[in-house]
């Protein structure tokens, strides 16, 4: 008996002299297949750059930032909790919230680079296509569709398959200008291929982003009462050491 109550008083102790740890959760939602996200919304949360902007946001050192915990719901790919633990109630509660807010800054970024590779796309395009017409107008082709441009280079473009052409009226190219320009209708199908499918990725992004927004589903609420110590269960388990202690010294 004197044993049982000496390790549960001791628990007890132990428990008491414990700082106490308190933890709080938000929770967002991020489609992150439908948005096409180059990397994970976990990986974008839990990254070196999101620590550094919580820090600065919340105007502390990123060194004395707690870390933590990206989880994605099981049940539910779309939804994702940031979890972190504090000495201070309110301190965990208020890191969360930021930390939530730098990560939808980060989605948004991301959606914004999407719209930065269809720009570069369109001008890649609009680039190739011009060099294509300024070589046609220096050797005096200018007059040429892309139908005999085809007949000639055996490049075609679908989108001009209906134009005519009557090969026996175009005029002799010498098979440098030939090699030249199917070079340069290759690299402006090439183009205008890759503009394509990065219109049809960016409209279907902008769909998917207006239909399910990401954003913060809830934000965290200041505990009140610590995840840790566990001054029950310590001193259950101390006294069910305790007796066990006793008896085996019986």
């Amino acid at each position: 008996l004197l044993m049982t109550v000496l390790i549960g008083v001791s628990a007890f102790g132990y428990s008491k002299l414990q700082p106490p740890v308190y933890e709080a959760t938000a929770t967002i939602l991020v489609d992150q297949n439908s948005l096409a996200l180059k990397r994970s919304p976990a990986s974008l949360f839990s990254g070196d750059e999101a620590r550094q902007l919580v820090a600065d946001k919340l105007e502390i050192p990123v060194t004395s930032l707690p870390s933590a915990t990206i989880a994605n719901d099981k049940t539910d790919t779309t939804l994702f909790t940031i979890t972190v633990q504090s000495a201070n109630a309110q301190q965990a509660a208020n890191i969360v919230n930021a930390w939530a807010d730098t990560g939808l800054g980060l989605i948004d970024i991301q959606l914004e680079e999407a719209s930065a590779y269809l720009d570069m796309e369109i001008t890649n395009f609009e680039k190739a296509d011009l060099i294509l017409v300024n070589y046609l107008g220096e050797h005096e082709l200018s007059s040429w569709t892309w139908a005999d441009l085809s007949v000639l280079t055996g490049v075609v473009n679908s989108d001009y398959l209906s134009a005519q052409s009557n090969p026996q009226e175009l005029p002799e190219i010498s098979d440098k200008e030939r090699l030249e320009i199917t070079q340069l209708m290759r690299a402006r199908v090439a183009a205008e291929q890759a503009y394509d499918a990065a219109l049809k990725q960016s409209i279907l992004i902008a769909y998917d982003a207006a239909a399910t927004p990401p954003a913060v589903l809830s934000y965290a609420r200041t505990p009140t009462e610590p995840i840790s110590p566990k001054t029950l269960m310590n001193i259950a388990l101390g006294l069910v050491l305790g007796s066990m202690l006793g008896v085996f010294g019986v």
